[in-house]
């Protein structure tokens, strides 16, 4: 796994749409009220338990009131992802509680399995305490029983609480707050000091092939994606997306294709979809490979310019290689740029 380096003009937080939700001072009588949203950073669709294909929807979370909590101590509480403080369930807490004195424990993940009803609670293999700042490590969110193992990755963190109006609100629950939660099946996109870009390949060679696949990796050292505080991708972004060959054993390609997520291009794994879509699709960029050097892909290439990056943006590489008898083989990277941290 290789990771693009990115700067932020300023990694402000960004939100999913809060209909009926207002940053208040006083809160309802006295309380303010916390609600969450949820942001998807997975590289590959969630599914479930091995050896089945059923999509996982993360719907929302659950967990406890702190001992000391002034309202609902060691009462449980449930949030669903970007339902407002008017529509039930949603987090209370006295106005002005401490933090520190009145935690949040989050202890699971509401889950829809497919299309299957009701939602299913996907425990955390290590409930943590809500701060506004992300935990350093991601936690392993478990499959229900009796289910066993890695279902995905998670973190959260409180936000809406960050610019107090006096020093001693700082540890406080000072007006009505949210809880952002993000997931992937890539641990590290979940960490404090998270990657905001990822990739993963997919090789792909014809039944009965011994043609070797195209086997570059990418090297982002030199890119720098810059947003405003809104997220949306500026001009003054620079750098380039290399691929490169491995040392040992290389394979290159004649010719690369790069195709954005619009529409959702690439969501395949066997050669005849890659090879299908390779030849009628429509790419963003077409180039001719010669020789086995570096392929230096401008950040331009990649049509993100104006692209607000709140919600993860995929873009796909795909190289083919011809071998003997004209018998061809791809390589497909399937490129994340998850932007800044929500």
């Amino acid at each position: 796994m290789s990771y693009q380096n990115m700067s932020f003009m300023r990694p402000l937080i960004g939100a999913l749409a809060l209909t009926g939700f207002a940053i208040s001072g006083c809160g309802n009588g006295g309380n303010v009220s916390g609600i969450s949203n949820g942001f998807d950073r997975a590289i590959k669709a969630l599914s479930g338990p091995l050896g089945q294909s059923v999509p996982l929807w993360p719907k929302g979370i659950k967990g406890t009131y702190g001992p000391n909590c002034k309202l609902h101590k060691n009462e449980n509480w449930s949030l669903l992802f970007g339902a407002p403080a008017t529509v039930p369930p949603s987090v209370e807490m006295a106005l002005n509680d401490s933090i520190a004195g009145c935690p949040l424990f989050l202890k699971s993940i509401t889950v829809q399995e497919g299309t299957s009803m009701p939602y299913k609670d996907y425990p955390l293999a290590t409930p943590f305490t809500l701060s506004r700042a992300y935990p350093p490590a991601a936690v392993t969110v478990n499959l229900p029983a009796p289910a066993t193992g890695l279902a995905f990755y998670t973190n959260a963190r409180l936000t809406g609480l960050d610019a107090p109006p006096t020093p001693g609100q700082t540890d406080t629950y000072y007006q009505d707050f949210i809880i952002n939660t993000i997931w992937s099946d890539d641990k590290s996109l979940c960490e404090l000091n998270a990657p905001p870009a990822t990739y993963a390949t997919v090789k792909a060679t014809a039944v009965g092939s011994a043609v070797a696949p195209p086997n570059y990796g990418i090297n982002w050292d030199s890119l720098s994606i810059k947003v405003d505080a809104n997220k949306i991708v500026q001009s003054s972004s620079s750098g380039s997306v290399i691929l490169q060959l491995p040392a040992v054993t290389p394979q290159p390609g004649e010719e690369w294709k790069l195709f954005s997520d619009v529409p959702d291009c690439c969501g395949m794994n066997s050669f005849a979809e890659i090879d299908a879509y390779y030849r009628t699709g429509n790419p963003l960029t077409t180039e001719a490979i010669s020789g086995s050097g570096n392929i230096t892909i401008p950040w331009d290439k990649f049509a993100l310019l104006g692209v607000n990056l709140s919600t993860k943006k995929n873009r796909y590489i795909i190289i083919k290689h011809v071998g003997p008898g004209n018998v061809v083989s791809y390589e497909l990277m399937q490129i994340v740029f998850t932007g800044p941290q929500p």
